[in-house]
């Protein structure tokens, strides 16, 4: 029998070593000031985490040391998240317009119908405003995001309470997977995949991004399908889309699972999430159209299909078409919903236009049920793609070079690769 204490040793020194690589990480992400720094105890961070992840899948699940453990990974988790919430956001600036869209609701404008640059909000205009991206452009966040940033706002019209309130959201996400992972008879120390993640802690503590929301709430619909709350399941699936329109994508997977009079929560959600907002112009959707029209950064196989046709357009209609074959073909196989999203969620990513590291951090909760070898090393190399405002100037576009995205992503398709092909033989072997 392995021993107990081993288990301990080793995982409170990594999770040691893994709050002191913080202390550091937390002081180097200002990129104009060095992004080699930066990167280098990013990518230690990623090395030590994905030992610790290792070591849970093959030595730590046992009864015998799991419950002390399971807190002790809690323990860690907190104190990373709190040394990152403190340093200012200096890897992206999408936080400014949360707290700007949170703002204009409380003063009673409705952030679909006037962009940040219109001139009746002239009045509100702070270093809040000044730190906005994008200014003459209406928000791109649905409706439950909105809900969210007003509530926040309302407390405090703080970027550190913004954060601070993601965070909350953040942790509570890890409590869902213990319930999620208990529920799936798997060791909830498997959510140390998720709690110790570098790449959720400095995009959600460190950035303060909101895909939080949609992630928590695609979690706890799955914890309410193994629970059998199908009426729940439709309601939270729908307000994760509400939260970010990429976990629309989902929803056939948690619909198949459920009772057809369940579906109604759909059309009922939808109602009270968008009567608030129910007055729009044409113009509302700018920010949307100009997002998925326009922007195109950090891409991998989609980059193989611009190159191939030379059409943004039509590069996107292909992907759109091979994720829809995608989704009926897990349909068809009756795939259950948390496998059908893991690889839904992938495919997208992959064949998505635009893949900010933080949109790797969609797939990272998934991770605790399907360790994969690839996906966690991209987690790490995604940190790569952070080159790019790295050699931009303030105010100019992001200068995205091709040989850094190789770097990032050939580990990834290397590891997919070995993984299929290992996968294969075992097969084999066993047939």
């Amino acid at each position: 029998m392995r021993s107990p204490s081993r288990d301990w040793f080793v995982l409170a020194t990594v999770g040691c070593v893994l709050v002191i690589l913080a202390l550091w990480v937390a002081n180097k992400m200002d990129l104009q000031e060095g992004f080699l720094s930066f990167l280098v105890g990013y990518l230690t961070m990623s090395t030590v985490y994905i030992f610790a992840v290792y070591y849970v899948l093959n030595h730590a699940q046992d009864a015998h040391s799991r419950r002390g453990l399971l807190a002790w990974t809690i323990i860690v988790a907190i104190a990373l998240r709190v040394i990152f919430l403190f340093p200012p956001p200096v890897l992206s600036d999408d936080i400014y317009r949360y707290v700007w869209d949170g703002r204009i609701q409380k003063a009673g404008f409705n952030p679909y119908a006037y962009a940040p640059a219109a001139p009746q909000l002239e009045h509100l205009r702070d270093h809040i405003y000044e730190n906005i991206n994008n200014k003459e452009l209406p928000t791109i966040y649905p409706p439950m995001m909105q809900v969210v940033l007003l509530a926040v706002t309302a407390f405090s019209e703080s970027v550190f309470v913004m954060k601070a309130a993601f965070v909350l959201i953040d942790l509570a996400l890890i409590g869902i997977l213990v319930i999620l992972l208990t529920a799936a008879n798997l060791s909830p120390l498997r959510s140390l995949t998720y709690a110790w993640s570098p790449l959720t802690v400095v995009e959600i503590a460190g950035s303060g991004h909101n895909d939080i929301l949609m992630m928590a709430f695609l979690m706890a619909a799955h914890a309410a399908i193994f629970l059998k709350k199908s009426t729940l399941s439709m309601c939270l699936v729908t307000l994760a889309g509400y939260g970010k329109l990429m976990a629309f994508a989902l929803l056939p997977f948690f619909a198949r699972c459920t009772r057809p009079l369940a579906w109604l929560a759909i059309p009922l959600t939808s109602l009270i999430m968008l009567f608030p907002y129910r007055e729009v112009t044409p113009e509302s959707f700018d920010g949307i159209f100009s997002y998925s029209l326009r922007w195109r950064a950090n891409d991998s196989l989609f980059h193989f299909l611009y190159t191939l046709t030379g059409s943004l357009d039509t590069s996107k209609l292909i992907a759109g078409a091979v994720v829809a074959v995608l989704i009926v073909s897990l349909l068809y196989r009756r795939v259950p919903p948390l496998r059908a999203s893991y690889l839904t969620i992938g495919s997208i990513l992959l064949l998505s236009p635009t893949v900010h590291p933080w949109y790797i951090m969609w797939l990272v909760p998934y991770l605790c049920f399907f360790p994969s070898p690839a996906w966690l090393m991209l987690t790490a190399t995604v940190a790569l793609s952070y080159h790019a405002p790295f050699l931009a100037s303030p105010g100019e576009a992001w200068q995205e070079l091709t040989w850094f995205k190789v770097l990032e992503y050939a580990p990834f398709f290397l590891l997919a690769a070995w993984s299929a092909i290992s996968q294969k033989r075992d097969i084999v072997g066993a047939s």
